[in-house]
């Protein structure tokens, strides 16, 4: 971004002597006037508008930013030198990369979230006091927010997240005015190259880090845990994800599901001799749990190639029928081009009869490729269904599969299950019996044990409604994962077929249109 930006003209306020300026909002004939700035070689239909590399919208009073949805190759757009307030309506400018919103009125940086292409933002001579909303902006080389009213050099701090950024501009703002402005932000801001649009030096930089030397070394420790904390919170989500694809949520913290976050499982453990029982349901539960995550991570892979060779057989057919198509198309043009030449000969044009012969023979080869079109549709569909029928054949074992394993995991899971209850009740039965008959071991027990025990009625209670609870988990999360199966065939067998008939209908209503605007161009003559 040049530093022109910073010694551009102030707009007019709307109570200055000159009268109120004529309030604009972003129509079709601005953006018409802003294009002939541009001097393109084309006029763009608002169809278009998509591919336009740069819109210029300054100095036009505009009051809100609106109507840009269409613009998603937009790389440039200068709205500075308006009256806008709110930094809004840019979401779909997805690849823009230069931004200019000087002289205007925002207050707050904001609505900049989907710009994460975004390498240049001017914000110059607004009334912003706070650097915030722009954590996405990662590609961002140059900020230039000067004369705003900035006051802390936290907001420098800020910026530091930013590795790309080699140039700042903070002049005019309070915050320049304080003695440690400068410093703080060569040594906080550690990519900047340049301040206020002047070269950072070396002897200025080795000042300022070692001034900042304590808080910096701090700094970098934080940013050392955050950065660490953050890599496995990345790396957990995107286990998790994995899980989920391989149709395996929550699998692997299922014994803590099950067992150490039900309220009445949680009661019963207080009995130290119930703890090697757990630690017996634990290291079962792990071995049935690295058993079925290793058969369906299989079955992910499966799953995986299986699509993938689908897919590509799908789009081979389709790639063979399209080239087929053109090519009928574009023989066919030949002869309609031809046709259009002829008819455009004024000796022709008074042959009243010949031009109906013409456009007779036009209209005949349009019909007869219409029905070549037709049925090369039918046949082109006729081998995808034959490709759908095998998909969903093999999609339906995979399937079979995967349900099986779950079935069998669960099934060992309820084993497992009903020992430790079994172990538990029998120990519980014991252990009620001792109590009664005075043992005085159970002096050493936690007073939660002992308080727990001398209830027979409320010990057996916890006891089967634990074990009932722990049942409902194992069953509902077994459902989830049959659940699971059949919502991937569902899916990509359903969706499949759903792609294909909406594919075949379009393709028929294209063939069709095509013809009848040959049909109504030659009824014309």
């Amino acid at each position: 971004m040049s530093r022109s930006t910073d010694n551009r003209s102030l707009h007019l306020d709307g109570d200055t002597k000159f009268g109120s300026p004529k309030i604009e909002v972003i129509c079709d004939a601005l953006i018409q006037q802003s294009l002939e700035t541009e001097k393109y070689q084309r006029k763009f239909q608002p169809e278009e508008y998509g591919e336009i590399p740069s819109l210029l919208l300054s100095f036009n009073s505009l009051v809100k930013i609106s109507n840009l949805t269409g613009f998603i190759g937009l790389k440039k757009l200068c709205l500075d030198n308006n009256n806008i307030e709110v930094i809004e309506g840019l979401d779909a400018c997805v690849n823009l990369e230069w931004l200019d919103l000087s002289f205007n009125r925002i207050k707050k940086i904001e609505g900049l979230s989907k710009l994460v292409n975004l390498t240049d933002l001017a914000l110059q001579s607004n009334q912003i006091e706070k650097i915030e909303g722009m954590d996405s902006l990662k590609k961002l080389h140059c900020l230039s927010a000067g004369d705003n009213k900035i006051a802390t050099l936290d907001n420098l701090l800020y910026l530091r997240q930013f590795t790309a950024l080699k140039l700042v501009s903070f002049s005019g703002n309070p915050v320049a005015s304080d003695p440690e402005y400068k410093s703080y932000a060569i040594s906080h801001v550690p990519s900047l190259d340049f301040l206020d649009y002047r070269r950072i030096l070396k002897k200025e930089r080795d000042a300022a880090l070692e001034q900042y030397q304590a808080e910096i070394l701090e700094l970098e420790e934080k940013e050392t845990i955050e950065t660490s904390k953050s890599d496995a919170a990345r790396r957990e989500e995107a286990a998790k994800q994995r899980d989920t694809a391989m149709n395996i949520p929550g699998v692997r913290s299922l014994f803590n599901t099950v067992v150490m976050n039900d309220p009445d499982s949680t009661k019963m453990l207080v009995v130290p001799d119930f703890k090697e029982f757990v630690t017996a349901y634990r290291d079962e539960a792990k071995e049935e749990v690295d058993s079925f995550v290793a058969k369906m991570g299989e079955q992910f892979e499966v799953k995986a190639r299986e699509l993938a060779e689908f897919h590509t057989v799908m789009d081979a057919l389709n790639a063979e029928a399209a080239h087929t198509s053109r090519m009928m198309i574009r023989a066919f043009e030949v002869g309609l081009n031809e046709a259009r030449t002829q008819l455009a000969d004024k000796a022709v044009a008074r042959d009243s009869k010949k031009c109906q012969g013409i456009a007779d023979s036009v209209e005949d080869a349009a019909l007869s490729m219409e029905a070549e079109l037709l049925d090369r549709e039918t046949e082109r569909q006729e081998q995808a269904d034959e490709h759908l029928r095998t998909f969903e054949g093999i999609a339906n074992d995979i399937t079979n599969a995967s349900l099986e394993h779950i079935q069998l995991f669960f099934s060992n899971w309820r084993e497992i299950e009903t020992k430790f209850f079994e172990n538990t009740l029998t120990t519980g039965q014991a252990l009620l019996e001792e109590l009664a008959s005075g043992e005085q071991r159970f002096t050493r027990y936690p007073e939660a044990a002992r308080a727990l025990l001398k209830d027979r009625v409320a010990f057996n209670t916890i006891i089967q409604g634990a074990h009932d609870n722990r049942g409902t988990i194992i069953d509902q999360a077994e459902d989830d994962l049959m659940a699971g199966e059949r919502a991937w065939i569902k899916e990509h067998v359903g969706g499949a077929r759903a792609d294909e008939d909406t594919r075949n209908r379009v393709r028929v209503s294209e063939v069709f249109d095509y013809v009848r605007r040959v049909e109504e161009e030659m009824d014309e003559v």
